[in-house]
């Protein structure tokens, strides 16, 4: 099964209308849960929609421009990036850079990009949402209504699969199923790449395809690279692009479907994919590694102020913590305590 041919909705006008018009269906105001049972979710989100933009239409905090179109705009965006995709609530300051050929973009925290701007870019907007991005995002079923009813296009989409333990998924299950012809589903076999670290229990990664194909597949040992040398932890995961044929919403609400048809051999997916469990694993090492970073660099000094606080733990702290959450951790900041098990 491949990504099948789809007519795209025609774009809404959006650009005179009045901001009640952007308010989504009734339907999707309250956000109803996604269809659960999912062997995959999605990792990376890329779509575009015509919506004509400045950057100065962004100056929210100058007077002259409440109630006036420039305001209207913000508003929409805001709804767009907040309400419809969940994402915190950032401010939105235009940066003169350059982002995948826009003229303008917004960086998103850690969760991605907007970018607008460019003669070649047909009054459009980007939105790019990362695998943290994605993950935010608490319902993807809002997200399809909102771009079918928009006419939004989607152009990039990875859908993952997680192995926790390595048993179905592996460098060497992938090589298998190379040899085996597995990855042809018809057209010309598709090229692989083996990124070997040697031993050294860094991670390895098997590439499939083309990087500028419309579907391009990685196997890669998730635990390794985030540093956890004994960890089992594989993922697929497959990249589909815009090209001849549009990528249909459905692969938001139903990414189990498209990834078990991606390949003959991923077929197999029928295990239950828990997103929340995966960035909670992602969070756990990310914790570790901080931990770990901490005792090299500042161990000896944590020792001396033990021994000079004659071994008031106390002490020591109060002159050690600040307040807030180190860069690194920031996008887990929902899934802390009691829940994140750093121990696991």
């Amino acid at each position: 099964m491949s990504i099948h041919n789809q007519t795209p909705c025609c774009p809404a006008d959006i650009q005179d209308a009045d901001l009640s018009a952007f308010d989504l269906p009734s339907s999707c105001n309250t956000r109803v849960k996604s269809p659960q049972g999912q062997t995959a979710f999605v990792d990376w989100f890329t779509a575009t929609f015509k919506f004509e933009l400045s950057p100065f239409d962004f100056d929210e905090f100058d007077p002259e421009f409440k109630g006036t179109s420039r305001a209207e705009k913000l508003q929409y965006i805001h709804h767009i990036l907040f309400e419809v995709f969940g994402l915190p609530e950032i401010r939105l300051t235009p940066l003169k850079r350059t982002y995948k050929f826009y003229d303008w973009s917004i960086r998103l925290g850690e969760y991605g990009f907007i970018a607008w701007g460019g003669e070649k870019q047909n009054g459009t907007v980007l939105i790019d949402l990362n695998a943290t991005g994605c993950a935010q995002v608490k319902d993807w079923l809002t997200v399809k209504y909102w771009g079918e009813s928009y006419g939004a296009t989607i152009t990039r989409c990875d859908l993952a699969h997680d192995d926790y333990e390595g048993t179905t998924v592996s460098i060497a299950q992938g090589l298998s199923w190379l040899e085996q012809g597995l990855f042809h589903d018809g057209g010309r076999p598709p090229q692989p790449k083996l990124i070997d670290d040697l031993g050294t229990n860094k991670g390895k990664t098997l590439y499939v395809g083309a990087r500028q194909g419309v579907k391009y597949c990685r196997i890669y040992e998730k635990g390794k690279q985030l540093k956890d040398k004994e960890s089992p932890w594989v993922r697929l995961e497959v990249e589909f692009k815009k090209g001849k044929r549009v990528i249909p919403w459905e692969i938001l609400t139903n990414p189990s479907f498209y990834l078990a048809g991606a390949y003959p051999c991923t077929a197999f997916l029928s295990e239950f994919q828990e997103r929340i469990k995966t960035v909670k694993k992602m969070a756990g090492l990310a914790y570790r590694n901080l931990v770990k970073q901490a005792k090299t660099q500042f161990g000896r000094l944590f020792d001396v102020m033990m021994r000079v606080e004659a071994g008031d733990y106390c002490a020591v702290i109060d002159q050690l913590i600040r307040v807030g959450t180190p860069k690194s951790l920031q996008a887990f900041d929902d899934y802390w305590y009691p829940e994140l098990e750093v121990a696991a």
